[in-house]
């Protein structure tokens, strides 16, 4: 019997190796079927799909493909600026042209200045393509000319128009007819004309977003006839000042934060919930303080309808300066009040007294008290029958503030809960803790809970 070893032999190792080596070197990808390929490039971010069309013929119009429809975006934003970048963008809408596709979203932000006529093709081809979904923003010194073809796409789902275009050939008859998303951001209309005309050719809007317009011939922002049932309107009076008109039927929520306007004609303000953040600069106060007052009171009484309202303190400020009556808020349930300290504790006690529903009651914060003895001699009807929560935030611990949970405690006759949250030092905790737990309750359901962050 031979008994020794067996010897492997070393060309059979050779050709095992080589064997494996080509095994692990086969391009088993690109093998697989265009509508595998298709699917799996449909994960991918855009830039990382269409870097895949330089790896051979195969690939070179695969990502054109992706299954069902294409989602294209382009961010050079956050990056230095990159002169292949429009090369890019170019030769990846040269691919999606090429073929009959659908696309969802597209996508293109940029700081750097692209070319006026590669950002109107680009668009035009996504316009083909049954886009949906369009979010551009272009941050360069100048004005970009924005493409007139998009308010005749019938397609159009969402529309974000952002960073220093310019609108200037609205079509007489804007085509929107499934737009449900409108989002405009510091962009300049020619005049208001334009801009009228881009809000009425909306006819089935969710939602209506401006902020930092600019018009170029017009002191009024008009915003009427308008289907959105949430209207956000930010920074777009400025220190110039604009008349502001609105005329909102189908509105449920406003997202009002600006300057105070000259004039307000407002119709149709039946929302449900209201958040009014409206700033009156120092200049504007010595200039005329009731007469500003009074355009903010103006404002808040419209919003009259609302079950959910809040206020910042500069709105509270002038509400005071105003010496106008409020209207009694019938539907009212959640009041939230921006930091409240000397001139707003003045305008709580009407601002409760014409919330007789009003059932949740939060503070940001709480400072100098004037009010308290005005309240205790006339209770609200509010804190007899509804109040059920309030919320005090921020609180410093001073005895202003005390004084004002103090007061609540005692006067709400079914508060349920009341929280406290602070970020005062651990050492302060326990004192606080003891003060406000020894508050006598008019509510003995009341529970009050401490939150030391």
């Amino acid at each position: 019997m031979d008994s020794s070893p067996n010897r492997s032999n070393p060309l059979e190792e050779e050709q095992t190796r080589d064997s494996d080596s080509e095994y692990h070197n086969l391009d088993r990808i690109s093998d697989l079927h265009h509508s595998i390929l298709s699917h799996i490039l449909s994960f991918l971010p855009t830039k990382y799909a269409v870097a895949t069309t330089t790896l051979s013929t195969t690939w070179k119009n695969l990502f054109a493909t992706i299954p069902p429809v294409l989602s294209l975006d382009f961010d050079q934003s956050l990056g230095k600026p990159n002169p292949s970048f429009t090369l890019f963008v170019d030769s990846a809408m040269r691919a999606v042209s090429s073929h009959a596709c659908s696309i969802d979203k597209f996508r293109l932000k940029c700081s750097q200045d692209c070319g006026d006529q590669f950002i109107e093709s680009w668009i035009n081809v996504a316009l083909r393509m049954k886009l949906r979904q369009l979010i551009v923003s272009v941050d360069r010194e100048s004005f970009v000319k924005f493409n007139p073809l998009v308010f005749l796409c019938k397609t159009l789902v969402r529309l974000t128009i952002s960073s220093n275009f310019v609108i200037d050939n609205v079509p007489d008859s804007v085509c929107l007819p499934n737009l449900e998303i409108l989002r405009l951001e510091g962009i300049k209309f020619r005049n208001g004309d334009s801009f009228k005309r881009l809000i009425r050719g909306c006819p089935v809007l969710d939602l209506l977003w401006v902020d930092r317009l600019k018009f170029e011939d017009a002191r009024v922002i008009d915003i009427t006839s308008c289907s959105a049932l949430a209207l956000v309107m930010e920074n777009c009076c400025g220190d110039d000042g604009f008349d502001v008109v609105l005329d909102v039927p189908n509105i449920r929520l406003l997202i009002y934060g600006d300057s105070v306007a000259n004039v307000y004609r407002l119709k149709n303000m039946n929302c449900v919930e209201a958040w009014i953040h409206i700033a009156v600069t120092n200049e504007q106060f010595r200039e005329d303080s009731l007469r500003y007052g009074q355009n903010v009171a103006e404002f808040v009484a419209a919003c009259s309808t609302v079950e959910t309202l809040y206020l910042s303190t500069t709105t509270m400020r002038a509400l005071h300066f105003s010496c106008q009556t409020l209207p009694t808020f019938c539907y009212l349930t959640k009041l939230k009040l921006g930091v409240i300290i000397v001139f707003e504790w003045q305008v709580l006690p009407s601002l409760l007294r014409g919330s007789p529903n009003l059932q949740v009651l939060e503070f940001h914060r709480v400072g100098f008290t004037e009010f308290a003895h005005d309240l205790t001699d006339n209770i609200p009807r509010c804190l007899s029958s509804k109040l059920e929560e309030i919320k005090v935030a921020d609180f410093d611990g001073a005895e202003e503030g005390l004084k004002v949970i103090e007061f609540f405690l005692k006067s709400a006759r079914v508060l349920r809960k009341m929280t406290i949250s602070s970020t005062l030092s651990s050492e302060k905790h326990l004192c606080i803790r003891k003060k406000i737990l020894m508050v006598p309750k008019c509510s003995a359901n009341c529970e009050i809970e401490l939150i030391f962050e």
